[in-house]
């Protein structure tokens, strides 16, 4: 099984302008149902940040996955 890793910034080969002009830089990866967007330019502290996320484009949906405290 594939491993969800978004790209970082210096990893796809976009232009040199739109990375410098670009205040936010979002990078997403999918597999099978499982997301992840990943901060790849911002302001601190925020650089680097990843969110993970329950994917299903068959329906047309993204969302956070539920957190489950079992205490």
């Amino acid at each position: 099984m594939q491993t969800v890793n978004p790209p970082r910034i210096d990893q796809y080969s976009e232009t040199i302008a739109v990375i410098q002009d670009a205040s936010t830089v979002l990078n997403f990866d999918q597999n099978d149902g499982i997301g992840a967007i990943l901060l790849a330019k911002a302001r601190e502290p925020n650089v680097g940040n990843q969110l993970e996320l329950r994917c299903n484009f068959n329906y047309g949906y993204i969302t956070e996955p539920q957190v489950v405290d079992i205490f």
